[in-house]
């Protein structure tokens, strides 16, 4: 969607974006549940400020990404061009904890814990991967391979049971349908599944 100052938003699935009633008048300030990359057009006498969750992100002119899912136990804000400052708020208050994001910088915030941000560098491909209907998992967990899918394929994912330790994958599916993407994790994880409409039921086997 393209804003009423030229900036351009691309929304993820299950994702939403709420402008402020003066929106582009005496400030650019949106509210964003889920995930979306921003090209964010210049002007630096009113800042474009995100708020999302208790994740603050202002910018002048730049392109990024947020992704903050209530679901997740983390948020992140991963930047492509310009500059940007992530700032947290826990009740309210502000932390100390301020990061400044250069390209190709990401930091990951864990939400349950008031710890410092942890801000890392990242590969311009995989800022948009998401975009581009590519699937790409790093050293990923059971929590975030969920996730991801159920993002990109407009699923439900069931589990029938848990491994007591889910083993973590390296991997990259592009325009994989989900039958494809599910049988090549089902061997890796050892897992059953059975699609039904728009429900993934998986059952991991035992002895995992």
């Amino acid at each position: 969607m393209v804003l009423p100052d030229g900036s351009i938003v691309t929304l993820n699935d299950r994702s939403s974006l709420v402008l402020s009633k003066n929106f582009n008048q005496s400030e650019r300030r949106v509210y964003l549940k889920g995930q979306a990359f921003f090209e964010v057009a210049e002007n630096k006498t009113r800042p474009f400020i995100v708020k999302s969750g208790d994740i603050s992100t202002t910018v002048l002119g730049t392109s990024f990404m947020i992704r903050n899912y209530e679901r997740e136990s983390s948020s992140r804000v991963t930047l492509l061009t310009g500059k940007v400052k992530v700032e947290r708020f826990i009740a309210g208050i502000r932390s100390p904890h301020t990061i400044v994001l250069t390209p190709n910088q990401e930091v990951v915030i864990r939400k349950k814990q008031d710890n410092i941000p942890e801000k890392h560098q990242v590969e311009v491909p995989d800022i948009d991967n998401w975009k581009q209907n590519i699937l790409s998992f790093k050293d990923a967990g059971l929590a975030e391979m969920i996730g991801q899918i159920e993002d990109l394929y407009g699923v439900e994912i069931k589990l029938g049971n848990t491994p007591s330790s889910a083993k973590h994958f390296t991997g990259e599916f592009r325009d994989k349908n989900l039958h494809s993407v599910l049988e090549a994790l089902s061997f890796s994880q050892k897992f059953d599944y059975i699609i039904q409409n728009n429900v993934v039921q998986i059952q991991f086997k035992e002895n995992q």
